[in-house]
């Protein structure tokens, strides 16, 4: 419905722009909720209140409703004029992101970048060290009212992508697209992703925001061959001055809220439920980007020589890719739709060697 289809962009809208706070989410959903139930009674009770007063209804009051109505519009339409006028003044858009200086003494690779305007609020202090970056949607000024353009593109996989040599000064980039596959009783995740070289941490893990997720059924892009929910990401990482080895992968752990304990108690708070590695370079010292998708294992998290051992946690992959920093401006133009699933690819095994 329009009203579901509007909730959820403002939802996405807001977690694009840095919210991650879960009461003012389960509060987004409770308003979509009550948003789609009204949609639903709102003919019959219109259709109720026109029988009931009828005739009784005085004339001029529909005409006076008339004016105010075009009245209004004549004001909206006079501020978006003056709206887009100020920003053709002030030169539109920022052109591309720009990256915030690093803070001293910050061991991780992974650092946060900040966004065009307006500024993303600061992630909490305990995730300074490795922190994120959302990637807004790109500012069209003349988009239609009421709808958000959050997407504007559909690259091929193929393109700018590929192995090439690399920055280790620029680095490359890395964006969380979204999850297929999880438990239909999962309300809520997050993933918390770190680097990691022959299996030492490269700084500390970071979090990511905390994501709704929906029922894949019930939405028409994903096919039949996607069962579970699906949590929609949408963030963007750079990673900046990386010297390239075989042994550097990422290790992302799967976050969850939702189903029930082993007491038959629902779990309302986030708990570990899997965990994903994704090799990043080749043996050329190549970062091997590309579109890819990359299987949730059980806990616990298994050393990368062991990796077979781990069952896999249902049907859950992430997907994700992994872009050398000169190409991360043209992948930031990507529609993320799970609709285009089929564009992921499962990464190559790449043997890895001791650091």
């Amino acid at each position: 419905s329009v009203c579901a289809g509007i909730g959820r962009a403002l939802r996405l809208a807001y977690m694009q722009s840095g919210g991650a706070d879960p009461a003012i989410l389960a509060q987004m959903h409770d308003l979509q909720a009550e948003a789609h139930t009204l949609e639903r009674a709102g003919p019959k009770a219109e259709h109720r209140q026109k029988k009931r007063r009828g005739e009784f209804r005085p004339q001029g009051l529909d005409s006076e409703l008339l004016a105010v109505e075009r009245e209004n519009q004549r004001l909206e339409e006079e501020i978006l004029r003056l709206q887009l006028n100020r920003e053709r003044r002030g030169g539109g858009c920022a052109a591309g992101d720009r990256e915030s200086p690093e803070r001293p003494g910050e061991s991780p690779p992974l650092r946060r970048a900040a966004s065009p305007s307006p500024p993303a609020p600061s992630p909490p202090a305990s995730h300074s060290a490795c922190p994120w970056e959302t990637r807004a949607p790109p500012c069209t000024p003349g988009h239609d009212k009421g709808k958000l353009n959050l997407s504007t593109h559909v690259l091929d996989p193929l393109e700018a992508l590929g192995p090439a040599p690399y920055d280790p000064e620029a680095g490359f980039v890395i964006f969380y697209d979204f999850i297929l596959g999880l438990e239909p009783t999962l309300r809520m995740a997050r993933l918390v992703v770190g680097l990691y070289s022959g299996g030492q941490k490269m700084g500390r893990p970071s979090p990511l925001p905390v994501v709704y997720c929906e029922a894949g059924g019930a939405l028409p892009y994903v096919t039949g061959g996607h069962q579970g929910n699906i949590a929609t990401l949408s963030v963007k990482q750079p990673v900046p001055r990386v010297h390239p080895s075989p042994s550097i992968n990422l290790v992302v752990e799967l976050q969850a809220a939702g189903g029930f304990n082993a007491y038959g108690q629902e779990v309302h708070r986030l708990l570990s439920r899997g965990w994903a590695r994704l090799d990043l370079f080749d043996q050329h010292n190549r970062v091997l980007s590309g579109f890819w998708k990359v299987p949730f294992r059980a806990l616990p998290v298994l050393p990368p020589d062991s990796m077979t051992l781990a069952s896999q946690l249902g049907g859950a992959e992430l997907y994700l890719r992994v872009v050398n920093a000169r190409d991360g401006d043209v992948q930031a133009l990507a529609r993320i739709d799970p609709g285009y699933a089929s564009q992921y690819k499962y990464p190559s095994l790449v043997r890895q060697t001791p650091s």
